[in-house]
């Protein structure tokens, strides 16, 4: 036996009651990710209209080669709105026909939506997951003559995908804290230092125009909790492709990810909205709440 196949019957053992959970799980899901992403669209039309009054002056940068290709300039009211009717049209079809087609072109919209929004002089990764499930989503278009074993792994592979970017993160972080921590460079500190998480949280509330103040400080004076709370994420995200093997996992594992990026959210101010509200959705445990005869008629 290959490593191929032993990694295949480790993520997909013979388990016909496990397969139902994940067919149902990801067909609801695939479904309620494309009304969370005409939400999204919506969200980046508001920022749209707010940011008009940017359209004469030199805010607006393209960085990227997809930016400069796609959005050299600030974009027109009707190529704006094209692409915003498009892309929420491409969700719709894709939400009542499992084709790959809209989805496709869905993909292509929320690039261009996104790119939008990072195009003044910044970027950031805040949307790479929303990107990265629509791509992978491409792979995964369920018709009920499938072999469900099959696309069950499919689905396992879809995750794993997901789940393989907090992992690379989480290996990288945690290589080059041990690196610091053992090679020390002068005027730099690590994670490990008791000031560290309070230091980097208050420039990134400094960069925002925000001071941390009053319970937010008193907080970060506590002492080693900061330390093992920075260490347990990045087990966390080192770990996180073991979410793939079973749905205690993916639980477990979801859990630690959206406490991490919630903490972002309201202590750093780093807005992980879209990241968060995908997490979530992917892995969220549908098949409690509904009964078995609706199961069956998915198969």
């Amino acid at each position: 036996m290959n490593l191929k196949q032993k990694f295949y019957l480790l993520v997909h053992p013979n388990n016909n009651i496990e397969d139902d959970k994940y067919l149902i799980d990801y067909i609801i899901s695939d479904k309620v990710f494309k009304i969370f992403t005409i939400l999204w669209i919506l969200h980046i039309v508001f920022l749209y209209n707010q940011r008009l009054s940017f359209s004469e002056k030199d805010i607006f940068i393209p960085l990227l080669d997809f930016q400069k290709i796609f959005l050299p300039t600030y974009p027109s009211f009707l190529y704006f709105y094209s692409i915003t009717i498009i892309g929420i049209t491409s969700a719709i079809w894709s939400i009542q026909k499992s084709t790959i087609l809209p989805r496709i072109i869905l993909l292509f919209c929320v690039l261009w939506l996104n790119a939008f929004k990072w195009s003044f002089g910044s970027i950031s990764h805040s949307g790479h997951l929303l990107i990265l499930t629509h791509f992978f989503s491409l792979f995964l278009v369920f018709k009920s003559n499938y072999n469900i074993r099959s696309f069950v792994c499919q689905i396992k592979y879809f995750q794993f995908g997901i789940l393989l970017t907090y992992t690379i993160a989480g290996l990288w972080k945690l290589l080059f804290l041990i690196k610091d921590s053992f090679f020390p460079k002068q005027q730099y500190t690590t994670w490990l230092d008791p000031e560290a998480v309070k230091t980097n949280a208050i420039t990134n509330l400094l960069d925002k125009d925000y001071i941390a103040n009053g319970w937010m400080e008193k907080m970060y004076n506590i002492p080693i909790i900061w330390q093992i709370a920075v260490l347990s994420v990045f087990f966390i995200q080192l770990i996180s492709i073991i979410g793939v093997i079973n749905k205690k996992c993916s639980y477990f594992i979801t859990l630690g990810l959206i406490s991490f990026h919630l903490y972002n959210q309201y202590f750093t101010l780093t807005y992980f909205y879209p990241t968060i509200f995908t997490l979530l959705i992917i892995f969220f445990p549908y098949h409690l709440f509904i009964k078995n005869d609706f199961i069956k008629n998915f198969k």
